[in-house]
């Protein structure tokens, strides 16, 4: 298991406050226009690309959850989660 430092853990917490907020206001139904909800869910992806690094799962996570009845899940949520939970139990390879 690698410890990782004091700033990443900040990264992840960042990152799962925008995604839990995010998911919290798709399932109550906040966005009253499908525009605006997709756009806050771009701005999400380019937020977590910036904070968890490239991966093309957060656009893939933006184009699911622009269908109807799909957003009701909380995908953001669950792509942080296991982005940390990857993270957090990747090992270190000793190369000799």
């Amino acid at each position: 298991m690698i410890k990782m430092s004091a700033a990443v853990r900040a990264r992840f917490a960042l990152a799962f406050i925008l995604a839990l907020v995010n998911d919290i206001l798709d399932i109550v139904g906040f966005f009253s226009s499908p525009v605006i909800e997709s756009a806050a869910d771009i701005l999400l992806a380019a937020a977590l690309l910036f904070l968890l690094g490239l991966s093309p799962v957060p656009i893939a996570v933006a184009i699911l959850d622009a269908f109807p009845g799909i957003d009701l899940s909380p995908a953001w949520t669950a792509y942080v989660a296991y982005k940390y939970l990857t993270k957090k139990t990747a090992r270190k390879v000793k190369v000799e």
